[in-house]
């Protein structure tokens, strides 16, 4: 398993999680980011004015970007072969999917995130979108499957999944895509269980940002 994390915020290299042989964690800043004007802390517990942050403030951190749900890392654990109770484990894993603007990236996924190499997309017909969701609502920790890499936020505690959507065609980004539609099949309790919430966000014709 990797002992280092990359933290890339805007396309910027923040500074980086160690994991030393004793599994106790330290975040180092990057010091072009701590001098660049905009620059800001990973966290309020962990100034810039320090370069290197311990283990009693980088865990708490990690853990607080990893969903609520004991069921969803019990699995996730059960996954990736990790303990569901090692935080830097996990996200390890899934770290290019927390939730807000920062991502942790293992290093040699580095380019890839960084804009240095070309996305890649997956396409999916109606068939394969189809047996995404049929899994996420078995398994509700089944966000991304194994094979999958890119950005999605995780926050909130129910089952989600994402895809980027092109005219008739579902195209799923392994990689740093813009990610305009959302899904979240609704627990088997609801009365009607072929229920599906779906919020499309149309990145062309209705976004507010420029393309």
């Amino acid at each position: 398993m990797t002992r280092e994390l990359i933290a890339i915020i805007e396309g910027r290299e923040m500074g980086r999680v160690i994991r030393d042989n004793r599994g106790k964690l330290s975040f180092t800043y990057n010091e072009r980011w701590r001098n660049v004007p905009d620059a800001h802390p990973l966290s309020i517990s962990m100034p810039l004015a320090l370069t290197e942050h311990g283990n009693a403030k980088v865990d708490p951190y990690l853990w607080r970007l990893l969903p609520d749900n004991g069921n969803v890392l019990d699995q996730w654990g059960k996954r990736f072969h990790v303990s569901p109770r090692n935080a830097f484990g996990l996200v390890a894993h899934v770290g290019e999917d927390c939730a807000g603007a920062v991502q942790f990236v293992r290093p040699e996924r580095r380019d890839a995130v960084l804009g240095q190499t070309a996305p890649v997309i997956e396409w999916l017909d109606d068939a394969a979108i189809a047996q995404r969701l049929r899994t996420l609502r078995a398994d509700h920790s089944a966000w991304r499957i194994p094979r999958d890499t890119g950005q999605f936020s995780l926050a909130g505690a129910q089952p989600k999944t994402h895809f980027y959507w092109r005219m008739a065609a579902g195209e799923f980004p392994r990689d740093v895509f813009p990610q305009p539609t959302f899904s979240s099949p609704q627990p088997a309790i609801w009365t009607d269980p072929l229920r599906t919430s779906i919020f499309v966000w149309n990145w062309r014709d209705h976004s507010a940002f420029p393309p």
